[in-house]
Order: C-alpha cells, then structure tokens, then sequence
C-alpha cells in the first residue's frame, strides 16, 4: 500500500482581496474622477437653468400674448382748484355794500364811550363808607357797569355804593389761566425742584399780583426744608400775617419780600395749604411739581368742607418746563396727585406749565 505524501508542515496563507474605495477608485480611474467632479455638477447645473429659462420664456409669452384693453374715446380738461373757486364764492354780480342804519351807528358810539370810561382807575372811586343807593362799581369780568362801590354818599346825587354794599368780581391772571375772586392765596413750592427755573417764576407771580385792583386783597405762603438730607427741617413762610389789599404799598412790599427769597431743600405742602386755608380765601393758587404724599390731598379736601375754597392747581415740574412743542404737555409723576386735588376742590382743570408758558411771560 502507498503511503500520502506529508502535508507540509507551514502551510502558504490565503490572500483577502479588501474592497476598494471612492478614493482608490478615483485614484485609479481618470474618467471617474472627472465625472464625479464635473460631469454630474455640471449637467445638473445645465439641467436646472434650462429648466428656469423655460419657465421665464412661458410666462413672458403669456403677458404678451393677452388681448389689450379697448377702454374707448375719453376727453380730459383742466378746472380752478378748490383755492381758485373760493375766492369768487362769495361775489355776486352788482353787489353794493350796505350801510348800517343810523341807530346803529349811535350804538356804536356809545359803546366807545363806554369803552374810554372802562379805562379810568376806579380806585379813585372806592369808599367803604357809603351804603344804601345802587351806582357804578368794578363788576364781574373786569367791567365797570355791575355790583359794586360807587362814590358819594347815598342820596348825594353821585355815585351811590353797590348793591347790598359789596364789591364786584374781581380777575387773577397765571399763565392764560383767568381766576374769579377778589380774596387769593398764592401757595408756592419754594424746594430745590424748581432752582432752574425760580426767575420766571418769580416774574410770573410779579406780573399776576401787580394786575390786582384794589378792591381785591392777597397773601402768598412759600414753603421748603433746610438741612442736610438725613436731617431737614420744613419750614413755611408767609408774605404777611393775613390778606393784604392789592394797592401800590402792598405790591411794592412783596416784590422786595420775593426777591430775597431763594429756592432750598424738600417739599412738604400741607401746612401753607392749611395756613392758606384760614385765611378765608376765595381761590388758592397752588403752585408744585406734585412730588409728596396722597395724604396731602385727602387732608386738603377734608379742611376744605364743601369746597368753599376753589384751588388752582399749576403744575411747576422742570420735565414739563423743557417741552416748547405744539403737542398737548406730557403728565409727569406729580400729574395725577395735582389733578385730583383740583377735582376735589371745586374745579376741572390742571395747569401744566411748559416752556412755551415761560417764553410767553
């Protein structure tokens, strides 16, 4: 029997081949790699313009290919504008101007002489003695023919005092704001707020006490704090002890008392308003920027039972101050607190001081 060959004791591996790669691929195959660089980009490139450009020339033929509109024959002309045809609105052909009856002419006159008699300064006039005959006096709204104190005795002939012996209404003025009473109180927040602008108020408080009449009377409250700011003390000051009458002395006083006065500290209005209060005025002018506590306005509206008191509120905040626009002023945080104390105190209306108050005088 024959015997198998041996086998050979270091037997020859077996070889793998490993699969190739996109870069083995590339490496070996020029046409491929151009392909996959630039053959497919490309055509996919042409594709999709050829695309788009058969869209646009789509599009292009159907605007063009629609029928145009016939809109007809039309005629067009020239008219006046609307400016041109106003001026001749109101024209009639022969139109004469139409002279005013005699009567009314003679109307006129009078009321002219009236108007030179309104310029005389009733002061001359004034007597608190004379009761009893009715007569000439300043009456309500600035005019001369009204309630009011004539002079002369009654029966004398002359000028006999007014109607159950008072005076007429007398007129305040504030920044366009007009004030009915003859008895004011002009409360003023003299803090450290309103320092940049002191001057114009000082005018302004000028200007509106020096237009009083006689016949009416007035006092002015400033209030403020000195210290420091850990430790300040509230303080008020009064131009005089009660109302003083509004004559040329009184005036002359205040000026000088107001021009020493200067601007300091914090704001605590609520003894000048309850010191205003007593003095049996007619209308308070308060002046603030409104910064202080709502408990003010409720003690205000309590000491001031039923309104008899009305208070004008003026708003004097240097936000405010530095609007010179056209546009109605902006509330500040002190808007509220004044508005309610006017509601409150038998009035409507908030005066918000602006720049363009203070320009105006």
């Amino acid at each position: 029997m024959s015997e198998r060959p041996e086998e050979s004791a270091n037997p020859k591996p077996r070889v793998v081949a490993e699969p190739e790669n996109l870069a083995d691929r590339e490496m070996r195959n020029p046409l491929f790699r151009w392909l996959i660089h630039l053959g497919f980009p490309l055509t996919a490139s042409i594709v999709l313009h050829v695309f788009l450009i058969g869209i646009t020339a789509f599009k292009v033929w159907e605007v063009q290919g629609r029928p145009e509109i016939d809109v007809g024959d039309y005629e067009a002309g020239l008219t006046e504008s609307l400016a041109d045809q106003m001026e001749s609105a109101f024209e009639w052909p022969d139109q004469q101007e139409l002279e005013a009856p005699e009567d009314v002419l003679d109307s006129l006159d009078e009321l002219d002489d009236l108007r030179d008699v309104e310029e005389m300064d009733m002061s001359d006039f004034a007597s608190d003695d004379n009761a009893g005959d009715f007569g000439l006096g300043e009456g309500e709204g600035g005019g001369i023919i009204g309630i009011g104190e004539g002079a002369g005795e009654a029966g004398s002939g002359g000028f006999g005092s007014g109607v159950s012996g008072r005076r007429g209404i007398g007129v305040a003025s504030m920044w366009g704001t007009k004030i009915l009473a003859n008895r004011l109180v002009y409360v003023i927040d003299f803090s450290g707020s309103i320092i940049v602008s002191v001057g114009d108020l000082k005018r302004a408080l000028k200007r509106s006490i020096g237009d009083l009449k006689p016949s009416q009377s007035f006092n002015v409250i400033i209030f403020y704090s000195t210290g420091t700011s850990r430790s300040h003390r509230f303080r008020t000051e009064s131009y005089a002890d009660s109302l003083q009458t509004a004559n040329k002395n009184s005036k002359a006083a205040f000026f000088k008392w107001i021009d020493r006065k200067s601007p300091m500290g914090q704001t605590e209005p609520l003894p000048a308003l309850r010191r205003a209060l007593k003095q049996n005025a007619e209308a308070i002018l308060f002046f603030s920027d409104g910064l202080f506590d709502d408990s003010v306005v409720t003690e205000v509206t309590r000491l001031n039972r039923a309104g008899r008191t009305k208070i004008y509120c003026f708003l004097f905040d240097e936000v405010a101050l530095t609007e010179t626009g056209n546009l109605p002023p902006r509330d500040t945080p002190g808007t509220p607190r004044l508005r309610k104390m006017v509601e409150q105190n038998g009035n409507t209306r908030l005066k918000i001081v602006t720049g363009n108050d203070l320009a105006g005088g």
